[in-house]
């Protein structure tokens, strides 16, 4: 398991089963559900993650107080899934969101994921891909916010995305 660390001014803890109600709730939000889909499906997938070694799950704090959730995962890890197989080996997908309404909108989102990200291709990952809804206008945003680049909208077998690409690392990092 992945030891706690602090960057940025954000704490990252590692999510572990007693997480799972803090994260249902969260999940039930309707800023959240939006975009997440129905909570109970989603805590299902979430809690199978915490038994994945390509998964990474962790709660996110600020001032020691848990705001966010954010899991990222080897794109190579699941035998027989390459949902982006294009991506150079390494490549982690991140998926985050903030629980709490209180916490919108004030820049918390590109702000963690810029400082998780920054110290993941201080230790060597060469690339984070994400794959927002195209409607999703305020996390789009933040995204970008964060440094991530659009490279276009694909169809998968959830819906269309907007694809979306961050390097680092040996990559160098887009600006």
């Amino acid at each position: 398991m992945t030891a706690p660390f602090e960057v940025g001014g954000y704490g990252y803890v590692p999510a572990t089963p007693d997480d799972l109600p803090l994260l249902h709730g969260w999940l039930r939000e309707p800023h959240v559900r939006e975009w997440w889909g129905d909570p109970d499906e989603e805590i299902v997938l979430i809690r199978e993650g915490l038994d994945l070694d390509w998964v990474e799950s962790f709660l996110v704090t600020t001032q020691g107080t848990a705001f966010a959730y954010l899991q990222t995962w080897d794109l190579f890890g699941e035998p027989g899934y390459r949902p982006f197989p294009e991506q150079p080996p390494g490549t982690r997908g991140i998926d985050p969101f903030i629980g709490p309404p209180d916490m919108l909108g004030r820049g918390h989102g590109s702000a963690m994921l810029a400082a998780f990200m920054t110290c993941r291709f201080g230790q060597g990952a060469p690339r984070f891909v994400i794959d927002p809804d195209p409607a999703n206008v305020r996390a789009v945003a933040a995204y970008r916010k964060a440094g991530f680049v659009a490279q276009g909208e694909r169809n998968t077998d959830e819906g269309r995305i907007l694809f979306m690409v961050r390097d680092g690392g040996r990559f160098g990092t887009l600006q």
